[in-house]
């Protein structure tokens, strides 16, 4: 009769600890959620956004950023590649990104902190 008495509450302990386990996993995934909204965009990203809110592609982002600066076309197709490849975004588009930041996604798209 007492071994029926700890097996009870042995199952009882497995299953708590198994529901805190589970309470603890859904509390960590909504934080790093919310951590990452609150992060602020980077350059790609608000391109990106950028592009799909004038539905448009990011090369044409590429081509709409070059009025002040006077880029080549041949550049402008090289700096896409790359962006394409590596993900860097060329000085001149990061530029007219800054510019719009209003346009796309309010206070996301702020600047984020550059690694150095």
């Amino acid at each position: 009769m007492v071994e029926n008495i700890f097996s009870g509450w042995t199952s009882i302990l497995y299953i708590f600890l198994a529901l805190a386990y589970f309470f603890f996993i859904f509390r960590v995934n909504r934080l790093e959620k919310a951590k990452a909204l609150n992060r602020p965009l980077s350059d790609a990203e608000c391109l990106w956004r950028l592009a799909r809110k004038r539905e448009c592609s990011e090369y044409d982002i590429f081509g709409e950023s070059t009025g002040n600066w006077m880029v080549p076309r041949s550049k402008i197709e090289k700096d896409f590649k790359d962006y394409l490849l590596n993900g860097d975004v060329p000085y001149y588009v990061r530029d007219y990104i800054r510019k719009n930041r209003g346009e796309v996604a309010g206070n996301f798209c702020r600047p984020a902190k550059r690694r150095f």
